[in-house]
């Protein structure tokens, strides 16, 4: 069902940049966040982590980027066919960077899904589809929450790629279009997921 899992990359760690290479096309990078609500801090850190880890990946000063966010549309690099997709959770900032379209990515904290008790099954009902909803089921009571988790992270990459917000599952239009979900490797209790379109066969 997923691809290959992507590296994530600590930033500014100095591996981060030693391990950028221009040759592959998709690249996660992630930034620890104060442990609070403040999504508008997160929001500037990480995109400044976007734009300087492009300037290492392309040799020149990060200034050459624009990174052009309007609320409920995903970030856009100006004059470029770049994707750019961003995700924030309480503790932790991610971005994807595709250079040859459209990403969207999305992270889940697995233990606020315990902490909260959420009724997965009505969630799941009512965004995820039938699918999803059966796999959750299916699944150990025990790895139900790591499941949804999962599932949920997926389904926000996939609609994240596709420029839209949060949206109820609907049959036809999850017929639409195919993506390739790629698993983050993340240190528990993170779970994130990628998705780039198919390519047209």
């Amino acid at each position: 069902m997923y691809r290959r899992p992507i590296t994530v990359l600590a930033w500014p760690a100095r591996n981060a940049l030693q391990n950028l290479q221009r040759s592959d096309d998709i690249f996660v990078i992630a930034i620890d966040t104060a442990p609070t609500n403040d999504r508008p801090a997160a929001r500037r850190q990480i995109r400044a982590a976007v734009i300087e880890a492009l300037g290492v990946l392309n040799g020149c000063a990060p200034s050459r980027f624009d990174l052009a966010t309007v609320p409920g549309q995903p970030p856009r690099l100006v004059g470029t066919q770049i994707g750019v997709s961003l995700a924030h959770e309480v503790g932790l900032s991610v971005a994807a960077i595709h250079l040859r379209g459209a990403v969207g990515v999305d992270i889940v904290k697995r233990d606020a899904i315990v902490q909260a008790e959420v009724d997965w099954y009505l969630l799941a009902h009512d965004y995820l589809g039938p699918a999803a909803l059966k796999r959750i089921d299916d699944a150990d009571r025990g790895q139900r929450p790591q499941v949804f988790a999962t599932e949920w992270a997926a389904q926000e990459a996939r609609l994240k790629c596709r420029g839209l917000g949060l949206i109820e599952w609907d049959a036809a239009r999850e017929s639409m279009k195919k993506f390739d979900l790629h698993p983050l490797e993340l240190a528990p209790p993170w779970i994130g997921m990628l998705a780039i379109e198919k390519p047209l066969a």
